[in-house]
C-alpha cells in the first residue's frame, strides 16, 4: 500500500515539473509533468516564450496546492508566510543540448531567478528527448 501511495505521491509532484531544453539558434523546447510516449506535448518556443511557459506553469501549481501541515509549520517557524509553501511542487528541470550555446544557459538560470523558481535542476537531456529535438529541428529547416 505505500508502494501505491508512492506512486501517487510521484505522479502529483510530476504535474508541477517543467522540463525545458535548450538547443542551437536560441531554440527552447519544453513539456509539462512526464514526457507522453507519443511525444504530444513535447513544444517548442524562444526565450520570449519561456517566460509566459514558466509563469503560467507555477501560477498552475500554485492554484492547485494542497496544504502541507508540514511545509506550513516550517515556514511559520521560521517567521515566513505560509504562502511561501504554496510553490513547493514547482520545479523546473533544464537539459541543455551539445548544440545550447553558454548565453542561452545563463538565460535560462536568469529566467529562474527573475521568475523566483525555488527548486531548478540543470541535467543530461535523455536519448528520447534528444530525438525529438533533433526530429522538430529538421522539419523546422533548422540546420
Amino acid at each position: 500500500k505505500d508502494t501505491e501511495k508512492q506512486e501517487e505521491e510521484t505522479k502529483v509532484k510530476q504535474s508541477g515539473a517543467l522540463t525545458i531544453m535548450l538547443s542551437k539558434k536560441d531554440k527552447v523546447y519544453y513539456y509539462e509533468g512526464e514526457l507522453a510516449p507519443d511525444g504530444s506535448n513535447f513544444k517548442q518556443t524562444d526565450f520570449k516564450g519561456i517566460r509566459d511557459v514558466i509563469i503560467k506553469k507555477k501560477k498552475d501549481v500554485i492554484a492547485h496546492y494542497t496544504p502541507n501541515p508540514e511545509c506550513e509549520a516550517k515556514a511559520k517557524e521560521k517567521g515566513k508566510p505560509v504562502s511561501d509553501c504554496f510553490d513547493t511542487d514547482f520545479v523546473v528541470v533544464i537539459k541543455p543540448t551539445e548544440d545550447a550555446n553558454y548565453k542561452n544557459t545563463v538565460d535560462i538560470l536568469d529566467e529562474m531567478t527573475i521568475n523566483m523558481v525555488k527548486r531548478f535542476a540543470m541535467i543530461k537531456i535523455t536519448d528520447v528527448e534528444k530525438g525529438l529535438v533533433k526530429a522538430t529541428e529538421q522539419s523546422s529547416g533548422i540546420q
